[in-house]
């Protein structure tokens, strides 16, 4: 049946108005009417109907399964909504149709399928109606749905796919990936080009040199940096045929499939050589043997190997696999004759990240003002993905204040510097997300006083990044470590934050006591877990809060050794920074005393920066800080507040300011009266109520010797 009839034969039949989409038929395409409509179109369920809204598409014919059963309504599945381009008040016209099963499909998709997925694609939609021009909706267990544009039937006309469809994929029209549209990857592009595209194009090179080309490449490097997209744009660019495995779907539950799978993967290469074989997070199907306890993974690895050792040299074939968990991988794959080649792929730096935010917005309308360079120097330790997030966000912005002034033309639409600030500010890398201990942020003017404390922390952290020339002319290395000491409450934590904000470096925020675990061996693969982030996010900084409880004196924690493990893994991360690295660390403790003492020495925590008691000074900075917002009555002298806490520390001059607010809030609401002002009688109670606690927490650091209390600091 051709198109031109299928749409002729839907001048007949009943006319409706498009309902709630209906529950029991989310995924495929269906439509459902109660039983008063049915008869009335005189249809049995299960038939397929045409459905004519802004577009035609086939549908199958279900009864209603919800309570209201109004007549004059039609529920249809999200399928066949979209696919008859109508929402909720629509009318729609339904009509009878002969379907034919499907011998071919001819489908689109953004993107590529893995092997073997379009005979599983139609198998899992078998029984669904499917006109030429519908979008199809492809959700594989464990997988992100897939979108496919059906572009031509055979025969035509509305069909149903069977299992025995045989499926054409044609990549989408402008979607193949190039080179070009991969930003910040220079290096790594030429280096893809020496071991990859030299061989396959020109195989007589490497006979001539006698040299055996490369069977294999791993990209590794930390999650949306560019690996899978930098694969995809290698196989559009040379050329080859490409077969595209996504690792998980190689592991079978049946006994021998994945290993026969593995086997029509490398087949295919072979048929269609000169082929690239891409396995994506290759360390689901290639762990470690020695660490798994499953046979389907041993088996699958031992197959893997040997058919890569089966790769001679005229085979024109290399298998490029990607992961961002080298260590995973069973390290027999890691050698000469099967992964000859490793690239590692970083974040770029400001000159990439430059360019990836060029490619990104090519087709964004940019306003005058926007300087993407700006950006740049402002996102250290994002990667590809988290400027296309920020991008998207930024462009997010300017729909929603379109919205809200309720102009929707689309030519005045633009995105601003401002928009992409904004969303600098609200997107966090992804490398710095997994860590479980958040960092707010601060600026350098929230610290009151300080002035020294901060004039050394800006040379140690920001002047490694705004100054890196200056630093080498002058053969300056700053320090690998610095660490912050003083009671509890002097600012050491916010000091750390101002710094981590100020600098723009990537954060790696955690806590000693956070790095702890009871089980043997996780204390330490967490301290390596937060320094292999950093310094793949590099440049960056690391801030490790309440040191002492992860790295007490060793010795000091009796039968167990933990803690003695700790120190010294800590001390192999930290003197495995390069001497210019680009990694700071950043340690706090209000108890330097119990600290192991091979920290303090030179190439650990080189830099000591004390905090102590205000001065009246840095005590007059602090109110200023704390009294900014504070609604104040004439009676309240700043000066006076100062004589009234000496020798107080940061906190507790904050902790005053609010309770003197707290306190004038109490009497507003209990008073039933106006707001009013904090006056001089608020801070007067407050102190009354905070001089003694603060009086009792100085006692304890009277001069007296320090005892050794068990378990006391250590990691244990």
């Amino acid at each position: 049946m051709s198109d031109k009839v299928a749409l002729e034969s839907g001048l007949a039949g009943l006319v409706t108005v498009v309902g709630p989409e209906e529950p029991e038929a989310r995924g495929g395409a269906a439509v459902a009417l109660g039983p008063a409509d049915l008869a009335r179109l005189g249809v049995p369920m299960g038939r397929v109907v045409l459905v004519h809204g802004r577009r035609t598409t086939a549908a199958r014919l279900l009864r209603t399964a919800v309570h209201d059963r109004g007549e004059g309504t039609v529920r249809l599945s999200r399928g066949a909504r979209r696919n008859a381009a109508v929402a909720p008040g629509d009318r729609v016209r339904l009509a009878p149709v002969e379907a034919a099963d499907a011998v071919r499909l001819r489908v689109s998709l953004d993107g590529a399928l893995g092997h073997g997925d379009g005979a599983a694609v139609c198998r899992d939609l078998a029984g669904e109606p499917v006109i030429a021009g519908d979008r199809l909706e492809w959700a594989p267990a464990g997988r992100a749905a897939t979108l496919l544009t059906v572009r031509e039937t055979e025969p035509p006309g509305p069909v149903i796919v069977q299992p025995t469809t045989a499926l054409e994929v044609e990549p989408a029209p402008g979607r193949t990936i190039r080179f070009a549209d991969v930003g910040g990857l220079g290096r790594e592009i030429g280096r893809l080009r020496e071991v990859i595209e030299i061989p396959l194009r020109h195989p007589e090179l490497f006979e001539r040199l006698g040299l055996d080309p490369p069977r294999g490449v791993l990209l590794w490097g930390p999650p949306g940096c560019g690996k899978t997209l930098l694969a995809r744009a290698l196989a559009g660019e040379i050329g080859a045929h490409l077969v595209a495995v996504n690792g998980p779907e190689i592991v079978h539950k049946y006994y021998g499939e994945s290993e026969a799978h593995l086997r029509e993967v490398f087949a295919e290469a072979r048929a269609e050589a000169p082929a690239m074989i891409f396995f994506d997070e290759i360390d689901a199907i290639a762990p470690g043997r020695e660490d798994v306890e499953g046979q389907v993974e041993r088996r699958v690895v031992a197959q893997l190997m040997t058919l890569m050792d089966g790769l001679g040299p005229q085979s024109r074939v290399v298998v490029v696999a990607a992961t961002n968990i080298p260590d995973a991988l069973d390290p027999a794959l890691r050698r000469p004759g099967r992964f000859d080649i490793e690239v590692a792929i970083g974040p770029p730096d400001a000159a990439g990240r430059l360019e990836i935010l060029r490619a990104l917005t090519r087709r964004t309308p940019l306003a005058p003002d926007v300087d993407l360079a700006a950006i740049a120097e402002r996102t250290h330790g994002f990667v590809g993905a988290d400027l296309a997030g920020l991008c998207r966000e930024a462009a997010l912005r300017v729909l929603r204040g379109a919205l809200e002034a309720a102009g929707l033309d689309p030519a005045g639409l633009e995105v601003r510097h401002a928009d992409l600030l904004a969303a600098c500010d609200g997107t966090r890398p992804a490398a710095t997300r997994a860590l479980a201990v958040g960092l707010a942020p601060a600026r350098w003017e929230d610290v009151g006083g300080l002035g020294e404390a901060k004039a050394r922390l800006r040379e140690a952290v920001e002047w490694r990044v705004r100054h890196p020339e200056l630093c080498r002319h002058y053969g300056v290395r700053p320090p690998r470590g610095i660490l912050l000491i003083g009671p509890a409450g002097s600012g050491k934590t916010l000091l750390a934050r101002a710094a981590a904000t100020e600098s723009g470096l990537p954060v790696f925020a955690t806590s000693g006591a956070a790095l702890l675990s009871k089980w043997v061996g996780d204390t330490e693969r967490a301290i390596r877990d937060v320094f292999r982030r950093a310094r793949q996010a590099a440049p960056s900084l690391v801030l490790i809060d309440e040191l002492d409880a992860l790295a007490a004196a060793r010795g000091a924690a009796g039968e167990s050794r933990v803690g003695d493990r700790a120190v010294a893994q800590l001390l192999a991360e930290i003197e495995g920074l390069a001497g210019a690295s680009p990694v700071v660390v950043i340690g706090a403790t209000s108890r330097p005393d119990l600290l192991d003492a091979a920290l303090l020495s030179a190439g650990r925590f080189e830099d000591v920066i004390e905090l102590g008691p205000l001065s009246r000074e840095e005590a007059l900075a602090v109110l200023d800080v704390h009294l900014r917002g504070l609604p104040l009555a004439p009676d309240v002298d700043r000066e006076v507040l100062a004589d009234l806490t000496p020798r107080w520390v940061g906190g507790e001059v904050a902790a005053l300011c609010q309770r003197a607010a707290l306190t004038a809030l109490r009497e507003t609401v209990t008073a039933g009266a106006a707001p009013g002002a904090v006056a001089a009688r608020h801070f007067r109670a407050a102190l009354e109520t905070l001089a003694p606690v603060v009086e009792r927490r100085r006692r304890p650091a009277s001069p007296e010797p320090r005892r050794e209390e068990p378990g006391h600091g250590h990691a244990g």
